[in-house]
């Protein structure tokens, strides 16, 4: 879960992608999540007995912690941006975005209704919501692809 900067609650890591066409079947590809790390990340540094880096996670009480083991038992991922004073609020806050799309709008589970991928309980069920939007990028204009591949 990560945790927020300014109150109590946890979200998902909430993933974002987008995926762009350029010319010549190359294309832009994103997929991030909106956490400062991956959890696996952390499940490694705990089996090897190593700290974690700054700004990745925090314990139970809300201080940041460069233990594995003290933000996977309890503690939380950190957004986006790390702590509050390095701007972990923008990456709540689009965290909490991405939310709204997958799982209010959805109709799905959201926040603290979702069940922890570390609860052993798999009799409640994850009712994750989805989110994908397309959009033709020729209904704003000619010429994306070719921008798109001088972006790139």
């Amino acid at each position: 879960a990560v945790v927020s900067t300014q109150s109590t609650g946890t979200i998902g890591t909430n993933a974002i992608s987008v995926i762009a066409p350029a010319e010549n079947e190359d294309y832009f590809a994103m997929d991030m999540a909106t956490s400062t790390v991956a959890l696996g990340k952390l499940e490694v540094a705990r089996r090897k007995g190593e700290p974690i880096p700054p700004g990745w996670g925090c314990d139970s009480e809300g201080n940041e912690s460069l233990d594995p083991g003290a933000v996977l038992d309890g503690g939380g991922l950190l957004p986006l941006g790390g702590t509050e004073q390095s701007g972990g609020y923008k990456g709540y806050a689009l965290a909490s975005s991405v939310e709204v799309l997958c799982g209010i709008l959805s109709g799905g589970n959201w926040g603290p209704h979702i069940r922890s991928w570390q609860n052993p309980d798999r009799s409640k069920q994850a009712d994750l919501g989805q989110f994908f939007m397309a959009l033709d990028p020729g209904v704003f204009g000619g010429g994306f692809t070719g921008r798109m591949q001088q972006f790139m």
